[in-house]
């Protein structure tokens, strides 16, 4: 687990979102959109918890939670997170 990134909750709970529903996002400069705040994004990115799939028309691109990101969850049980 040490070479796991460390995460927030709202963070887990944003990969957990990610992993049950497609979500997608445009890369524009104001904001992803979908309820995913850039900052958060970009950490997830950053992180290499998620990837971008390509751009679907009228969609934006899909999000998708990497093995690493899985990872992530598997060391953190949900419930601690929706306390």
């Amino acid at each position: 687990m040490s070479d796991l990134p460390r995460t927030t909750k709202s963070g887990r709970i944003l990969l957990r979102r990610f992993t049950a529903d497609p979500v997608h996002v445009y890369l524009g400069p104001t904001k992803p959109g979908n309820g995913v705040s850039r900052v958060h994004l970009d950490r997830l990115l950053d992180d290499q918890l998620v990837t971008l799939g390509e751009h679907e028309h009228g969609l934006g691109r899909r999000l998708h939670v990497t093995e690493r990101g899985r990872a992530v969850l598997a060391a953190h049980p949900e419930g601690a997170d929706l306390a």
